[in-house]
């Protein structure tokens, strides 16, 4: 098939969110049944967009590796900045998953009666945000993108949240900011390193213009102190938005005190994206630079998992419960690209993915309880099995995909990752490289973290589901059918995922990472 290297595609696939939210804005606010309709229409439309530019694209691993369905337009001269969208093996899947996240927590929302227009509103918007981040080629794009979303997320817990609804918005929006800044910090480095470098007199944040042009990559070296700083930069920016452990303090909150399906919106998109960026713009712009510091990063993720794990077994809160699992997949997610090698890139990028759907997977189960105890107290709950027994049997699918039970999709992600890990260590010990002596007991610490997790997950279950019923929960009713719609391609995803990894994900983003692990191979040696 003949590559679209050109194409307006993906700007339509960013702009249609953006046109429905302004049309929702204008319909009667009285007709809600007609505003939720035409959201989940414009969401499923969206995806329908997604899957033609996946139907477009080249999936050759000829032409995998390089950005198509390219639009290319000069933004602020001054600063050589462009609106720069486009796609290769490893945003298209990014693209698609992101679409479909969207798709499923809009339909999750069909319970929230409070402002229902604004509330729609606000999740396509987020949605376009998010879908045109991905797609972005500039990393000032990115960045404008994802510093835009922040509002739409703050709106999200602080308008449609819990209890305490209010302080967790603020403390999302401050780290987020703080994000922000080190993303535009980052930003401003690297255009000044890269000033009347390759004939950009202005400089370039075109990480594909930086990857192809030997001059432009020599210039963000080791040999430019401020490279560095632009690295560690773009790291904590990242981090922030993974829930990586020392910068997640924002995480726990937004989860436990939003409403279910913006939580899915939120924190899975965001968590995906972050991974995604990890590989686009970390490691294809400072190779040199992840490898002078995998050691500090493996210690970093080491830790994360292990605390994470610890954080774990003092919660009482099913959703504190859920995020901390997911501060621990952040830290195998980094540990993943700290190894540096297929291996481990493979694994941490699969591990983004599984884990996003995993975390959709548990928080809509934790809505289902919450609807109808009203709270989601741990001591207090028990004997579900035996009330609703089909949530249940449909909640643990999630369950089993978060203890990475081999069939699903989580499992895949984390044995690459540890595989990774040990490979490289092994690699580091016959060369002798001084700066990969952390790597070997942080792999440790990832089998410690992994047994530790599975531990707080089947005590939750435990907590959950077994034991003698409670009096107070004989009037739970069975799952509706718009409950087993919602949990019907979350565990398809968890089930392909688990099943086809290779031809689903890891077969078209192989030409990308192996391009990566190139890059890496020659710093290492």
């Amino acid at each position: 098939m003949k590559p679209f290297f050109y194409s307006s595609i993906l700007t339509w696939l960013m702009l249609l969110p953006l046109i429905g939210s302004f049309i929702l804005g204008i319909l009667p606010i009285g007709r809600l049944r007609l505003i939720r309709y035409s959201a989940v229409a414009v969401s499923a439309g969206n995806m329908l967009i997604a899957l033609a530019a996946a139907r477009l694209f080249n999936w050759s691993p000829r032409f995998a590796d390089r950005a198509q369905l390219q639009q290319n337009v000069m933004w602020f001269r001054d600063l050589n900045v462009h609106y720069h969208v486009g796609v290769d093996g490893l945003s298209m899947v990014t693209v698609l998953l992101i679409c479909g996240i969207s798709l499923i927590a809009i339909l999750a929302s069909y319970g929230v009666n409070a402002q229902v227009k604004a509330y729609y509103v606000v999740m396509l918007l987020l949605e376009g945000c998010v879908v045109g981040a991905a797609a972005s080629m500039d990393l000032f794009l990115f960045y404008l993108l994802t510093t835009v979303s922040l509002f739409p997320c703050f709106l999200l817990i602080g308008v449609w949240g819990g209890a305490r609804r209010r302080p967790a918005a603020l403390k999302m929006a401050l780290f987020w900011i703080a994000g922000s800044a080190a993303m535009l910090g980052a930003c401003l480095l690297i255009s000044l390193s890269t000033r009347g470098v390759g004939g950009f007199g202005q400089g370039t944040l075109s990480f594909t213009r930086i990857a192809q042009d030997p001059q432009l990559r020599l210039a963000l070296g080791p040999a430019n102190p401020w490279t560095t700083a632009a690295f560690w930069l773009l790291m904590l920016a990242l981090g922030i938005r993974l829930g990586t452990a020392g910068v997640h303090f924002w995480l726990p909150d937004a989860v436990a005190e939003s409403a279910a399906p913006s939580a899915m919106m939120i924190i899975c998109s965001q968590f995906l994206l972050a991974g995604y960026a990890l590989d686009r713009f970390v490691v294809a712009l400072f190779p040199v630079q992840l490898v002078i510091w995998r050691n500090t990063l493996a210690i970093i993720g080491a830790a994360g998992v292990i605390y994470a794990a610890l954080c774990g077994l003092a919660q009482s809160d099913f959703r504190r419960v859920i995020a901390y699992w997911l501060i621990g997949q952040a830290g195998f997610v980094l540990l993943g690209v700290a190894a540096g090698n297929i291996t481990g890139f493979n694994g941490g990028f699969l591990l983004t993915l599984g884990a996003s759907v995993t975390t959709m997977a548990m928080l809509w189960t934790s809505h289902i309880i919450e609807v109808r105890a009203s709270h989601r107290d741990l001591p207090r709950l028990g004997g579900l099995a035996q009330v609703i027994p089909d949530l249940f049997i449909f909640s643990m699918i999630g369950f089993m995909s978060a203890l990475a039970l081999p069939g699903l999709a989580v499992f895949g992600g984390d044995l690459l990752t540890i595989l990774g890990m040990f490979r490289a260590a092994s690699a580091s010990a016959r060369q002798h490289v001084l700066m990969g002596h952390a790597l070997l007991p942080a792999a440790l610490a990832m089998c410690i973290a992994m047994v530790l997790m599975a531990a707080v997950l089947l005590w939750t279950i435990e907590r959950l589901f077994f034991g003698p019923g409670r009096p107070e929960h004989q009037h739970f009713h069975a799952l509706s059918l718009r409950e087993r719609l919602v949990f019907l391609p979350l565990i398809i995803a968890l089930l392909a995922g688990g099943i086809l990894p290779t031809l689903l994900v890891l077969d078209p983003i192989a030409p990308v990472l192996q391009t990566l692990v190139r890059e890496l191979s020659g710093v290492l040696h």
